[in-house]
């Protein structure tokens, strides 16, 4: 029986390891949780980070600005290629 734990110090290592075990669980699903509700929001238009996001270029559009789309980031890098 020499440097074995007691019953005590069993109960405390045991309870650490489940504390342990549940904030990591908790994280894990906190974070799914947050980018399943990011990617739905990012994906609808009529979702309410897409209204914030215009609610905020609308005025900026109207001004003169230019919204920046896949298409144009995508000729600008065929056109950045054929110079180099």
């Amino acid at each position: 029986m020499q440097g074995t734990l007691d019953p005590l110090q069993a109960l405390v290592l045991a309870g650490l390891s489940a504390s342990v075990t549940i904030v990591v669980s908790g994280s894990v699903v906190i974070v799914g949780n947050t980018v399943h509700f990011l990617e739905k929001q990012g994906s609808c238009d009529d979702s309410f980070l897409n209204q914030q996001v215009l609610s905020y270029i609308t005025p900026l559009l109207s001004e003169g600005g230019e919204q920046i789309t896949d298409e144009s980031l995508q000729s600008t890098e065929l056109e950045i290629t054929q110079v180099n």
